[in-house]
């Protein structure tokens, strides 16, 4: 045997033991990947990485089992900027958070836990990120110590309890990447046995010291840290900040660097004019960091060993992406029926094999509910199966959460209105998956609702009780002139059973009761001009699978509902509204068409004045006045044609859309008879902003039927 080992060198035997030290730089960190290939093609085998941030992503791949071209195929097909975005795919959220969506385009979603408000500790949770990093920690099996993996790997944190660098060794893998690339304030910490964990390129970006500490005799280092330039005088609050944390990895280079020795080797690729964020660029990249190998071949060439021998390592190394893997169970671990409802909704199922696509969209059907911050997994070999148990993660600053978002209006006629709106939902009421959500709005209208929805039976069927008190001003019109208000107030309680369709929509049967009155002018301390006891049951459906709520590019948007109010419910209204609209976006490439269907009133035209239905306002008519177009019966198409055309700075909103609109209305009246002042038609242009307080629009319609035409500047949902 000793004379075989002798017979190795300088093969694997004789050759010292070579670390690798990968830092952290964001997109530049591909020039790694550029060394790795370099090494591959001069057979220098690997002992031992230690990462930083993407170091830590690219050390873990290799680790793991990858080569080098599999890594570099595996980053070419990453969306690394949807990697930022935590948002659940508004297809696969219930309807009831689609319906938050229409009311709080602010998108400010506030926690509530323990008696105190919570908000996120990051812009982004890293869902996306952790859920790539699973699938590729899949060649791990259930590897806990990082010293059994093919090749021995430690990932570089810093944790912020203690304010000191942790070289991760043991636990989840692909949480450990995860913490390892958490930057601070763009990736929430990772919380694990007391510690959070970001970002190590905050105090040790050049993990030099944890590879040594692993038993490295020599080390290959690659520092692909952005180096400090010139601050400008003109430098803003976040550039400052920004070069604050640069100093501070700089300063730990400089420790980490100390620790070299003469035999270590440092390659510093040429990456001039490549940021960390410029993902788009990593090809390039990895062409200059193979240079940059390849430029040291003469000092890596005394590490290279005979082909036989690498090939032998190569053998022992490498590991194969897993296939065929049935699923012996499924399960889902949460309270109550809970863990039911949540498997029910997914596409991997016992006895099954396991597709990793299928898993990625149950994972995010699942995060879609919005109960959750992230859904890890674990897979246990069972004989020649596997169990498949997923445990979801409530949010940290969950799960109840409230909700803020804001209405204004103007227009060229001096009506003006405002609104802060102010919801919440108590998420986990129950461990049968009860929901209590909350809505109220203070300004020009004035409201209270609450409902509580609970499902039942562990399926589709649901009940919900609701109440709702509602207070608001609306204006008479006659030939188009205001001529009066009435100051109107209703307060209702009603029942209703479900039938839910998922994501689609949702059928509901109900009873209302409910009370109404005004009186005919603000001020009025008289009699009260009108009051009514509606009773009766009522029917509504909708349908909501818009990709947007407020500039979408496909999908539709369907809701319906009817009421029947009768004496002989145990009322005194005696008549019967329908309502539907219809909404549905057209992709055009650069352009969307949004046709918008709207029909309501009484089927039997019994309804009184006040509960007349109307139009007019913003892409209701345009053109016209909001309310100002009463019929006992109306109709209205509308054709939007509306694309991007600029974007806002960051931190300000997103894009910004031009649009133009064409409408047209018919009415009916009592008899049934068309309406003697229609048809009417009215066209808009329009300047949307997706902007951070919500939809903003500014406007100016034109109608033949009203001369002057209208603008209108408008802040929140007009559809």
């Amino acid at each position: 045997m000793l004379a075989l080992m002798a017979g190795l060198a300088p093969g694997l035997s004789a050759r010292p033991k070579l670390g690798l030290v990968l830092s952290g730089g964001g997109a530049r960190g591909a020039a790694e990947i550029g060394v790795l290939k370099v090494l591959d093609a001069m057979r220098v085998p690997v002992d031992m990485v230690a990462g930083t941030s993407f170091g830590s992503l690219v050390g873990g791949m290799f680790c793991l089992g990858m080569s080098p071209q599999e890594i570099e195929d595996a980053f070419k097909s990453i969306d690394f900027a949807s990697l930022y975005d935590d948002r659940a795919r508004r297809a696969d959220q219930p309807l009831w958070l689609k319906e938050r969506d229409f009311d709080y385009l602010t998108g400010l979603k506030i926690g509530w836990k323990d008696g105190g408000v919570r908000i996120p500790s990051g812009h982004s949770e890293g869902r996306r990120v952790t859920a790539m990093l699973r699938r590729f920690s899949l060649r791990a099996g259930n590897v806990a110590d990082f010293d059994a993996l093919p090749i021995p790997f430690r990932a570089v944190a810093v944790d912020l309890a203690s304010g000191r660098p942790v070289a991760q060794s043991r636990g989840d893998l692909a949480m450990a990447m995860r913490a390892s690339m958490a930057v601070p304030g763009a990736f929430a910490p990772v919380y694990d046995q007391g510690q959070a964990l970001v970002d190590g390129g905050v105090l040790e970006n050049l993990p030099v010291e944890p590879a040594k500490a692993m038993g490295a005799q020599v080390l290959v280092v690659v520092d692909v840290s952005s180096p400090l330039k010139p601050l400008p005088s003109s430098a803003g609050l976040l550039e400052v900040a920004g070069r604050a944390i640069d100093v501070a990895t700089v300063a730990g280079n400089r420790l980490q660097e100390a620790m070299l020795g003469k035999r270590d080797l440092v390659l510093r690729p040429d990456l001039e004019g490549l940021d960390g964020s410029q993902f788009n660029h990593m090809a390039e990249a990895i062409q200059r960091g193979e240079d940059a190998a390849w430029a040291a071949c003469g000092q890596l060439e005394a590490w290279s060993v005979p082909e036989a021998d690498y090939e032998a390592w190569k053998r022992r190394v490498r590991r194969p992406s897993p296939v065929g893997m049935e699923l012996e169970a499924v399960r889902v671990a949460a309270p109550g029926g809970m863990g039911r409802w949540l498997a029910s909704r997914m596409e991997t199922r016992t006895g099954r094999l396991l597709d990793l696509t299928a898993l990625d969209r149950d994972l995010d059907r699942l995060m879609a509910t919005g109960l959750y911050e992230d859904v890890p997994y674990h897979l246990r070999p069972v004989g020649s199966n596997w169990d498949l148990d997923l445990e979801p993660r409530e949010k940290s600053w969950g799960p109840d959460y409230l909700y803020i978002g804001l209405e204004l209006s103007s227009d060229s006629t001096g009506q003006t209105g405002f609104g802060l709106r102010l919801g919440a939902d108590l998420t986990r009421c129950n461990a049968w998956g009860g929901v209590w959500r909350q809505d109220a709005m203070l300004g020009q209208e004035n409201y209270y609702r609450t409902e509580w929805h609970q499902p039942l039976w562990d399926g589709p069927v649901f009940a919900a009780a609701k109440a709702e008190g509602r207070e608001w001003t609306r204006l008479v019109y006659r030939d188009g002139d205001a001529e009066d208000d009435y100051l109107c107030s209703t307060l209702g309680a009603g029942l209703d059973l479900g039938l839910s369709a998922g994501s689609l929509g949702e059928l509901r049967l109900g009873w209302w009761h409910a009370r109404e009155w005004g009186r005919r002018s603000i001020g009025s301390d008289g009699p009260l001009d009108y009051q009514a006891d509606l009773v009766g049951p009522s029917v509504s459906w909708q349908v909501d699978t818009l990709d947007s709520p407020a500039f979408p590019k496909s999908g539709i948007l369907l809701r319906s509902r009817y009421l029947d109010v009768r004496p002989q419910w145990g009322g005194s209204a005696d008549w019967r509204r329908l309502e539907f609209s219809r909404d549905q976006a057209f992709d055009l490439g650069p352009l969307c068409l949004r046709l918008g269907l709207e029909g309501k009133g009484s089927l039997d035209r019994t309804a009184p004045q006040y509960a007349q239905p109307s139009l007019g306002g913003l892409l209701h008519l345009t053109g016209h006045p909001p309310g100002s177009i009463v019929a006992d019966d109306l109709a209205l198409i509308r054709l939007l044609f509306i694309g991007p055309f600029t974007t806002m700075p960051p931190g300000i909103g997103d894009k910004v859309y031009a649009g133009l609109s064409l409408e047209a209305a018919q009415g009916w009246d009592a008899r049934g008879q068309l309406s003697p002042q229609g048809p009417w038609s009215s066209a808009a242009l329009l300047v949307g902003f997706d902007s951070a307080l919500g939809s903003l629009y500014v406007s100016y319609g034109y109608s033949p039927d009203r001369p002057g035409g209208m603008a209108y500047l408008f802040l929140g949902n007009p559809f």
